[in-house]
């Protein structure tokens, strides 16, 4: 039976796009290849993420000299320490006379707003309180009120829907353990605690 010539050049156009299709397959994964970063590649943005987190550490140190210096009393020896440091976050942290270990500050910096000044970032939380059933809201020492950022949240987990307001001075208290460098920090407001193992350290020291 013959053929007719429009069939056979389909059969002829058939052939040809499977041939083109299975020699085209090799070509598409060597560019899906060509998409994925080198070793090389990784590995920089990998130190500039470390890179970040160490220039956030340098401007959190200043911070807490600086927060001392609010603290007044120039005789006596305050230390501070941040809270949750295992999430890098370093905004939150807390600054203790050591010679009393009483009434400590709690301060928020915020280092994520660009062009302000030291002064402008750096704040004591003065109070913390819910508003509602789930808008956590802090009182600044320039008695302003603002919500606590929903990543700065967790920090607070264990006061959550408190219906006291939570004033650090009063509800946080340090005591140092037995045969260790450590300290216990315990805040209480009515039944919700928080404790956490603490090492104060002088803001200075590198």
């Amino acid at each position: 039976m013959a053929v007719s010539p429009a069939i056979r050049i389909f059969q002829i156009f058939v052939g040809l796009g499977s041939v083109s299709t299975v020699s085209l397959i090799p070509s598409f994964f060597r560019k899906i290849e060509e998409i994925k970063l080198p070793r090389g590649d990784r590995q920089v943005a990998e130190d500039y993420r470390e890179e970040q987190k160490e220039e956030k550490q340098d401007n959190s140190k200043s911070a807490m000299q600086e927060a001392v210096q609010r603290m007044g009393d120039g005789k006596a020896e305050k230390r501070c320490f941040w809270w949750f440091t295992n999430k890098n976050l370093f905004e939150i942290f807390m600054c203790i006379d050591m010679q009393t270990l009483k009434s400590p500050s709690l301060f928020h910096f915020n280092w994520r707003e660009k062009g302000a000044s030291l002064k402008d970032k750096l704040h004591e939380i003065t109070e913390i309180t819910y508003n509602g059933t789930s808008i956590l809201k802090m009182t600044l020492d320039n008695r302003w009120t603002k919500d606590v950022p929903s990543y700065l949240k967790v920090l607070f987990a264990w006061y959550r829907r408190g219906d006291k307001n939570f004033i650090p001075k009063n509800h946080c208290s340090i005591t140092q353990s037995e045969n260790s460098r450590n300290y216990q920090l315990t805040c209480q407001v009515g039944d919700k605690k928080y404790t956490e193992t603490v090492s104060p350290e002088l803001p200075n020291e590198t």
